[in-house]
């Protein structure tokens, strides 16, 4: 029930970690569209495809378990572990830079399906 006068729900996630974007996603479908929601997501490779809040989105552009798992390969590989690592790799060029890139349009194609489920209940999203 809503309490007359109460301020919005406001759901804020920084460094969401794996299923608990996810778990906010539909948290915030659950309270409706007078809730806000920013999300900071991360560790993408440890999103399970059970609990995956775009997992309609990704079947409807023909994605299964096994592509899913692909994707979360992709990001994986793109972020090695060290700050210096990550450094080195992206001024390194050549393949290094191009699995950079491959590994940012995985983690978008992962979020894109999480702000198609917000869009299906109702959200605005940017």
């Amino acid at each position: 029930p809503r309490v007359a006068g109460a301020a919005r729900p406001l759901l804020l996630g920084k460094h969401f970690c794996g299923a608990a974007s996810d778990v906010a996603v539909r948290a915030a479908a659950i309270l409706g569209l007078n809730a806000t929601l920013a999300l900071a997501p991360c560790c993408h490779p440890q999103i399970s495809w059970e609990t995956y809040a775009g997992r309609a989105w990704l079947e409807a552009r023909g994605f299964d378990r096994n592509q899913f798992e692909t994707l979360k390969d992709l990001v994986r590989l793109s972020k090695p572990p060290r700050p210096e690592d990550r450094v080195r790799l992206m001024m390194s060029g050549g393949a290094a830079a191009d699995l950079l890139r491959i590994g940012a349009l995985a983690r978008r194609a992962i979020e894109e399906g999480r702000l198609a489920a917000l869009r299906a209940a109702g959200f605005r999203t940017e």
